[in-house]
């Protein structure tokens, strides 16, 4: 079949150049024809009566002319015809197709155009399953595998899809609403503290209080470890 296409879009690409070329040859003798026949008026018209009567047989001859040029025009109209039919009927060498390896291992047809939207696709391919007895089919054959090889592949297919679609309908659960409001009250706390960093006076009035804390915080310690040394003399002394 393909090769009888090929054959049949030869032919008629070679019938077309051909018609292209007739009606060139033909274009040119009309303007030619033209040329001539206003060359002839102005002639006419601007010699003498002695003149005319003799230009009469030379224009008789040009109207003859034109004639005769239509006559190889059409010949080789009909000539270019037969030679596109023989050509056309010849027969072409048939064109082998052999498929490639990653071809051979393809069970589907890739096409240029989807069936579904990239949106419906995700929407609904998590949800797609093989027919079944229990939804009303009097029989379901599998032809080209068995039913568990076609749940295997249905399976690895949504899963594969579950890597790259873009899930429409994801809502968040109310763990990552909670993680989500934590980090948000991080996130302000850390832009607080880079606008007071960045201000000489609140940065100052930072580092101050940093020292104030730091100081209380290891005088409170060694309170603390002064607590027990007062508690052990005084029951020494008692």
């Amino acid at each position: 079949k393909r090769a009888e296409a090929a054959r049949k879009k030869a032919a008629e690409e070679r019938k077309k150049k051909l018609e292209e070329e007739r009606q060139k040859r033909v274009e040119a003798a009309k303007k030619a024809r033209e040329e001539k026949a206003k060359a002839a008026q102005k002639a006419k018209e601007g010699g003498k009566e002695e003149g005319a009567e003799e230009d009469k047989p030379a224009e008789e001859e040009e109207e003859e002319k034109p004639a005769e040029e239509e006559k190889p025009a059409e010949e080789e109209e009909a000539k270019d015809e037969a030679k596109a039919e023989e050509e056309a009927d010849e027969p072409m060498e048939e064109v082998k197709v052999e498929l490639t390896e990653d071809e051979k291992k393809l069970w589907f047809r890739k096409k240029d155009i989807t069936d579904l939207t990239s949106k419906e696709m995700s929407a609904h391919y998590a949800s797609f399953t093989l027919p079944s007895k229990e939804e009303g089919c009097d029989e379901v054959k599998y032809l080209w595998s068995k039913e568990a090889q076609c749940q295997t592949y249905l399976k690895k297919w949504v899963l594969e899809r579950k890597m790259t679609q873009r899930v429409e309908d994801l809502q968040p659960s109310d763990w990552f609403k909670q993680k989500l409001s934590v980090w948000n009250r991080l996130l302000g706390l850390w832009k607080r503290k880079q606008q007071e960093f960045k201000d000489p006076v609140r940065r100052r009035n930072a580092l101050l209080a940093k020292k104030r804390a730091e100081a209380a915080k290891k005088k409170a310690e060694e309170a603390k470890k002064e607590t027990p040394k007062e508690a052990e003399e005084a029951e020494k002394k008692d």
